[in-house]
């Protein structure tokens, strides 16, 4: 097959994978990994219609807020089109992961073969449904230490810019580029005794520079906007210390990532285990230890973050994402070679391997589904009421943090006034629903026109107004 048709299959093949997957756990009841994906889609609402450097104001990255909230805005406020933004970036990304392998010399049936089963690892396949960046800081990552089993000044300069993008999604992408700027910094013997020019040199500084742009620049705003280059680290910690973070055993907490890297991918463990096995040719092996190291980097920092407080609280797993990605792509690299100089006879091993893997991660995504993630239909449904039948101000009693779901599917976040605060870190004031009056004090002070609540305080309500919506434990009041 010409070689064009076959990279067209080989990427036509990854994004309807990534397309099923998605729309299979969707179908299955899969909704959202924690109420931060509806936080994130009313902040990228904010952002579509007012823009700004710092689109948060907290400690979370700016550049999904950028990216999503610029294709909002071209295209809509809604949570559906944040969802299918989402999808979308999802299969951007894989195709990038996989034009990164071939770059990187992979194959190109073994770069396709470990972006296709990466594509379908069950963690990967909830961050890919998901309105969180974990999948493409994941896919951005491994595509820079991809680049690094080359030694040339072009692949240096795409891996640096691939990384900085990254830096400004998610921490975890740190250490990578700090790994990444050193990696370029030093190049390899070869290119060390042929000797660099001037040119060369200036252009390994400059990919060392834009490597390291994203954590400079961050720490720089915060230094300007807060008064501490780390504030954002003290904002993290705060939360996951107030949320409950810090009371696991010591050994519990530095075994936590290393554990979920081998019992996570149990057939990735086993598939790589047995490729460096097999492999006869060491200099291929030893291709990989670049990327290898990169992602050891990455797990040893979040096993470090871990117990000062600056590791992700929801779902840490989703962090591994870049250690699988390198994992599979490398293990399908070692494997197709074996298989290749194994002869014709092997074909058949190859492909009962692969429909082996898929199978397996097809059938676990199926048993993780029901309870992965938090459930905010009726919270969605809600938003969706609000946005369509009224105008004005809601004051809205929440419960939890579902309340950004409410947000969200209104599209409409701005007009939202919280009655109290659910924040951990936050002092727990009373809410105006438990008493009429203060509830009148505040409809009157902030020109509320919509109540909505839950329970005694939906009582309470309801006595300002006449009830016009209702859905599950919810009730909305429109205000006399």
């Amino acid at each position: 097959m010409a070689p064009n048709r076959t990279t067209l299959l080989h990427a036509s093949t990854l994004v309807a994978a990534r397309l099923l997957v998605t729309v299979a756990v969707l179908w299955l009841g899969f909704e959202a990994l924690s109420d931060d994906d509806f936080a994130r889609v009313t902040l990228a609402q904010q952002f579509a219609e007012a823009p700004q450097l710092d689109p948060t104001g907290t400690s979370w990255l700016p550049f999904p807020f950028w990216l999503n909230g610029s294709l909002m805005a071209a295209f809509g406020r809604s949570l559906g089109v944040a969802r299918a933004v989402t999808v979308l970036i999802a299969c951007a990304f894989s195709l990038l992961l996989y034009a990164s392998a071939r770059m990187s010399r992979v194959p190109p049936t073994a770069a396709w073969l470990g972006v296709l089963i990466w594509t379908f690892v069950p963690v990967g396949v909830f961050a890919g449904a998901s309105t969180v960046p974990e999948l493409s800081t994941a896919a951005l990552c491994a595509s820079s230490l991809l680049l690094l089993r080359r030694s040339d000044l072009r692949a240096s300069l795409v891996a640096a810019a691939l990384v900085l993008p990254a830096t400004l999604s998610r921490y975890e992408a740190w250490p990578i580029a700090l790994f990444v700027a050193i990696s370029i910094g030093i190049p390899p013997k070869d290119a060390r005794r042929s000797g660099l020019s001037k040119a060369s040199m200036a252009g390994r500084f400059g990919a060392v520079v834009l490597a390291l742009l994203g954590p400079i620049a961050w720490i720089s705003w915060n230094w300007h906007a807060h008064g501490d280059p780390m504030h954002f680290h003290a904002r993290v910690s705060a939360y996951w210390f107030a949320w409950g973070g810090g009371t696991q055993p010591p050994w519990d907490m530095l075994a936590a990532y290393p554990k979920t890297v081998i019992f996570g991918a149990p057939v990735l463990v086993a598939s790589a285990v047995g490729a460096v096995y097999w492999t006869q040719h060491r200099e291929h092996l030893r291709s990989w230890l670049r990327p290898a190291l990169g992602a050891l980097v990455m797990l040893v920092a979040l096993t470090l973050a871990q117990s000062t407080g600056g590791a992700p609280t929801h779902h840490p797993e989703r962090t591994l994402l870049l250690v699988w990605a390198i994992g599979w792509i490398a293990t399908a690299d070692l494997l197709a070679g074996e298989f290749a100089r194994r002869g014709r006879g092997w074909d058949l091993w190859r492909r009962a391997w692969l429909a082996g893997v898929i199978v397996f991660m097809l059938v676990r995504t199926h048993a993780l589904t029901p309870w992965y993630g938090v459930r905010r239909s009726e919270e969605v449904q809600l938003g969706r009421w609000l946005g369509e039948n009224t105008h004005g101000p809601v004051l809205l009693a929440p419960i939890d943090f579902g309340y950004f779901a409410v947000m969200a599917g209104m599209g409409d976040p701005d007009r939202v006034m919280l009655a109290s605060s659910v924040d951990p870190r936050a002092a727990t004031a009373p809410s105006p629903f438990e008493d009429e009056a203060r509830l009148r004090e505040r409809i009157a002070r902030d020109s509320v026109q919509w109540l909505a609540a839950t329970g005694e305080q939906a009582r309470v309500a309801e006595r300002m107004g006449d009830k016009r919506f209702g859905l599950g434990p919810w009730s909305v009041v429109s205000v006399k």
